[in-house]
């Protein structure tokens, strides 16, 4: 340690909780996802040690349950048709902006509008998007 360097014992001891708090979690998700549900046990111990045979099985099941790919599909297929419908749309409306902003006074209005459409209002296109390709298949 360099001499009159000072370490804030207090936020490393806060920082260290934090990194266990998020850590721990995360560590107990993979190490049950890749256990056979007979070495699962009641005690701590059991839970918190590492698989004795490595199992990928409980993968295959949760994809074939939850129908895995079916929505990887359909995320998919809404994230290009959005991106596609934003670039055309965004480019061809940037275009008519850009080229009567100083011509036309109003043109200053839309454009404050469309980028308070930017910050807060995709997120009802992206739900209006995911609403009607859930109910077409």
């Amino acid at each position: 340690m360099e001499k009159g360097r000072k370490t804030n014992k207090i936020l490393t001891i806060l920082l260290i909780i934090g990194t266990v708090t998020v850590f721990f979690p995360l560590y107990m998700a993979v190490i049950i996802a890749f256990k056979n549900p007979n070495e699962m046990t009641n005690d701590v111990a059991g839970a918190l040690s590492l698989p004795k045979s490595w199992s990928f099985s409980n993968f295959a099941e949760a994809m074939q349950v939850t129908d895995f790919w079916h929505s990887l599909g359909n995320s998919l297929l809404i994230t290009l048709v959005t991106i596609v419908l934003a670039i055309l749309i965004h480019s061809i409306a940037g275009y008519v902006i850009g080229r009567g902003m100083r011509k036309i006074k109003g043109f200053k209005f839309i454009y404050f509008y469309i980028i308070f459409n930017y910050l807060y209002l995709n997120i009802y296109f992206i739900l209006f998007l995911f609403w009607c390709f859930c109910y077409t298949y």
